[in-house]
C-alpha cells in the first residue's frame, strides 16, 4: 500500500514513541508565539551561522517559510542541487549544525535544513499545552508545504529523528 507524505509523517511520528513512554497530556495552552525580530542577538546568530557555512564551503541560501499550523515564521538553510533532502536537527541545536554535512552533500542533493520552532531563527513557542506529536507532524507538513516539496528524503538526528 502506498502512503501519502502526510500519512507517512503521522505513522513515523507514532512509531517514534515507544509503548509506555512518558507522554502525558499537558495543561491548557497559553497564547505564546514569540516572533523573532532584528536585534543584536539575531545579528550575532546570523554572523556566526554565516562563518560556519563559509568554513565548510557551503553555498546556502537562508530563507523563511510561513507555517500555518502552528502559525510561525520558520527559518531554513537551502543548499545544493539534486533530489531534495530535509535534515532535521536534534534538541538544543539548530540547522547550522549541519554545515559540515551540507558541505559534502550539496554536490548530490538539494538540502533543506530548517530550524525547528524555538531554535535558531525560527519563532519560539511556549510548549505548555501543545500535544507534541501532533505539533511535530504539523510542523513537518508545514515545512514541506512551505518549501513546495511534494516528496523528499528526510533525515534527523536525536529529537530530529522523532520529528
Amino acid at each position: 500500500m502506498k502512503m501519502t507524505r502526510r500519512q507517512f509523517l503521522g505513522t513515523a511520528s507514532t512509531l517514534a514513541l515507544t509503548a509506555g513512554s512518558a507522554c502525558k497530556e499537558l495543561p491548557p495552552k497559553r497564547d505564546s508565539v514569540i516572533r523573532l525580530t532584528e536585534g543584536p542577538e539575531v545579528e550575532r546568530f546570523r554572523h556566526v551561522q554565516e562563518r560556519l557555512l563559509v568554513k565548510h564551503a557551503v553555498v546556502a541560501r537562508s530563507k523563511f517559510v510561513h507555517l500555518h499550523k502552528p502559525d510561525l515564521r520558520a527559518h531554513v538553510q537551502e543548499a545544493g542541487t539534486g533530489e531534495p533532502l530535509v535534515l532535521i536537527h536534534g534538541g538544543g541545536g539548530c540547522a547550522a549544525q549541519f554545515a559540515p554535512l551540507l558541505g559534502g552533500l550539496q554536490q548530490s542533493a538539494r538540502c533543506y535544513a530548517p530550524d525547528r520552532p524555538g531554535c535558531g531563527l525560527t519563532d519560539k513557542i511556549d510548549y505548555v499545552g501543545i500535544p507534541f506529536r501532533q505539533h511535530a507532524v504539523s510542523c513537518m507538513n508545514g515545512f514541506l508545504d512551505g518549501l513546495g516539496l511534494a516528496n523528499a528524503a528526510i533525515a534527523g538526528n536525536s529529537m530530529g529523528g522523532y520529528w
